[in-house]
């Protein structure tokens, strides 16, 4: 069925939909930002880095993006993610699992194209922190 009064900017208004979380004393906590894969939370945001929470839902995909002031560390603390990167030498796609000893940790550095992906039917939850000063307009997608 399809809703023929939605414009495509009020089915991306409804896409980037921000919802604000306050604690018990009426402070603003932080911001989750919704979007067609899942949404992110920004958990600490400074001067020379940024930590976000991602939640990427089953089956669902982010752009293919690169950055050009940042790299991105990402730790896997939830589920199974495959992430396609693409640099200057070469490609690959790689499988990041939860967190354990010697898994669940993704160093993607400022303008490598790189795709997540979220193949299973279970939540993944990544913490992503952001090296360097950058913003969420630092971004290219193809």
């Amino acid at each position: 069925m399809f809703d023929l009064g939605r414009t495509a900017k009020s089915r991306q208004a409804e896409e980037n939909e921000q919802k604000t979380v306050l604690t018990k004393d009426g402070e603003v906590d932080t911001t989750i930002t919704y979007r067609k894969w899942g949404y992110y939370q920004v958990l600490h945001d400074e001067d020379g880095f940024s930590v976000k929470k991602l939640v990427i839902l089953p089956g669902r995909t982010l752009s293919d993006q690169r950055h050009f002031k940042r790299a991105e560390h990402w730790l896997v603390v939830e589920g199974d993610l495959t992430v396609d990167l693409e640099g200057p030498a070469a490609s690959q796609t790689v499988e990041v699992r939860a967190a354990s000893q010697t898994e669940g940790t993704l160093l993607i550095g400022p303008k490598i194209w790189h795709r997540p992906h979220n193949k299973t039917n279970k939540n993944v939850v990544v913490i992503e922190t952001w090296l360097g000063n950058s913003t969420e307009e630092d971004i290219e997608r193809r």
